[in-house]
């Protein structure tokens, strides 16, 4: 469901992105200060496409495989890595914070999702 999703918010950003940029590039002489809102838009659209498009093509997990290989790393990674992700149970709330904050590869995606629709709302206030 979520890979669905994704892939419809990839498929508006980049047709967004498309009229944004074609609307820009048409009133350039009729509206400047429209026109250049109109193409930042795209732009921003454009790039928030792109980082939809990395979560859609598995890059996000493909890029923390490495550790997972348990023919590489057998029994688990290297124990620099192990000991960041050790649960401590004294701790479940920190603990899930923490992973949630470090090693969730989903969070740094919303992060760059929600800082683009920011940049968005700010070009046009």
């Amino acid at each position: 469901m979520i890979k669905r999703l994704t892939k419809i918010g990839f498929i508006c950003c980049l047709g967004s992105s498309v009229v944004s940029l074609g609307l820009g590039i048409w009133s350039v002489t009729g509206s400047p200060a429209m026109s250049g809102k109109l193409v930042i838009s795209g732009g921003i659209l454009l790039a928030l496409a792109g980082v939809l498009q990395l979560e859609v093509s598995n890059f996000f997990q493909r890029m923390f495989a490495e550790y997972s290989d348990l023919d590489r790393y057998p029994g688990w990674a290297p124990s620099h890595v192990a000991r960041q992700a050790i649960d401590n149970p004294d701790r479940p709330i920190a603990t899930k914070v923490r992973n949630l904050f470090f090693f969730d590869v989903r969070t740094a995606l919303w992060l760059i999702i929600a800082g683009t629709f920011l940049q968005l709302i700010g070009v046009w206030i």
